[in-house]
């Protein structure tokens, strides 16, 4: 059945599919946790918990994906220094925007669910798109909802945790000159996105080069697998 969402108070939102989304956070779970034992570099908080994955950059910014039948699917989150949708919360002077104002039940039985998984941070949001099968989509409002800041930067997630693990791996073993100079494959970091959640061991040892020898693949596998 389609639905002009744009007629009932939703904004359609300009974002990849749910599954891509879910095969991104799993490549950098991988290499971030490949790399924390050699990088100084702090490892964000995105494993996989069920149903949903969970990204938490360490300063209150956090969300969550949530992967449901019928290729539906909700992510949700906080910024907790710039969200300025207040939802199930009490701040003086500032009113609530209900970023759930509407939307359909399986929608808002995921953040309920969420709400009720000591796993997830929910049920305090700023935040809360749907994707129905066919576009992702919010409750319309002109405010920021701190989305931007509280979703992960992938891209550079992974590529700061494969230079911080060559820079711990110099301060280790200076005479490698190896990884003076160390810059990732672009051949092996394409191929490492294209794989995604089904990422191989190879994969990893592909994208840090010579720095493999100062990471913990195995744990980079045990995190990916999660993602499964």
């Amino acid at each position: 059945m389609f639905i002009d969402w744009s007629t009932v108070g939703f904004t359609t939102v300009n974002l990849t599919k749910p599954e891509h989304l879910w095969d991104e956070w799993a490549v950098c779970a991988a290499v971030e946790y490949a790399a924390c034992d050699s990088s100084s570099v702090g490892v964000e908080e995105l494993r996989s918990r069920h149903r949903f994955a969970h990204y938490d950059d360490g300063g209150g910014n956090w969300a969550e994906l949530v992967l449901l039948p019928d290729k539906r699917a909700v992510l949700c989150g906080r910024d907790l220094e710039f969200s300025q949708t207040c939802f199930r919360e009490d701040f003086e002077g500032v009113e609530e925007i209900d970023v759930l104002a509407g939307v359909p039940e399986w929608w808002r039985s995921a953040i309920d669910e969420l709400g009720n998984d000591p796993a997830s941070w929910a049920p305090t949001i700023s935040f809360a798109y749907g994707f129905d099968g066919n576009h992702w989509l919010r409750v319309d409002y002109d405010v920021d909802d701190g989305f931007a800041g509280a979703t992960p930067d992938v891209g550079g997630l992974v590529m700061e945790a494969l230079m911080g693990a060559a820079q711990s791996a110099l301060d280790e073993d200076a005479d490698q000159a190896a990884l003076e100079d160390f810059t990732p494959d672009e051949a092996a970091l394409e191929a490492l996105w294209a794989a995604g959640r089904h990422l191989t061991a190879e994969h990893l040892r592909a994208a840090f080069g010579p720095v493999a020898a100062y990471c913990d693949i195995d744990l980079g596998m045990r995190a990916v697998a999660e993602f499964r």
